[in-house]
């Protein structure tokens, strides 16, 4: 069951919580990311963020300095979760985005999350509100309760 199909274009991205790398270090300033995307597309209105009524599709697009960012909502909110790859991505805002390396001047990824390029356009989306698809890069943050009491 498709989620909420964004196209994204060929290029280096970083994929893991955009509160590490949309911060100060790299010229951003979290709470006023926050406002002015509400709440990174997750909510309707400005309303429906401060009441915390999240979308249905529980994720979306935004553009920052005039460029597409795709960001979903993780199942269980914070936690550690990984890729179809092995590669870990720590969550501390509930949610994964996959951010353009163009928009980070510092580069973090490694132990925040992971840099992945992509050699053709592709797609993201989210099934079933928690499996999470960034191209070929598949991370699934459903699990299960006994998977949830590990993070």
């Amino acid at each position: 069951m498709k989620g909420n199909l964004i196209k994204m274009k060929t290029g280096k991205y970083y994929i893991g919580d955009p509160c590490y790398v949309l911060d100060e270090e790299n010229g951003y300033d979290w709470a006023t990311v926050l406002d002015e995307t509400h709440y990174l597309r997750l909510y309707n209105s400005k309303e429906d963020q401060l009441k915390r009524i999240s979308t249905k599709k529980k994720g979306g697009e935004f553009t920052i300095k005039g460029i597409k960012i795709a960001c979903y909502s993780s199942n269980y909110g914070d936690g550690c979760y990984k890729d179809n790859n092995g590669n870990e991505y720590g969550v501390d805002s509930g949610c994964i985005a996959c951010i353009p390396i163009e928009l980070l001047p510092v580069e973090k990824g490694e132990k925040l999350g992971n840099i992945h390029e992509f050699h053709s356009e592709f797609t993201t989306d989210n099934i079933d509100n928690g499996i999470l698809h960034f191209g070929d890069v598949i991370i699934d943050t459903v699990g299960s309760e006994e998977d949830d009491e590990d993070y």
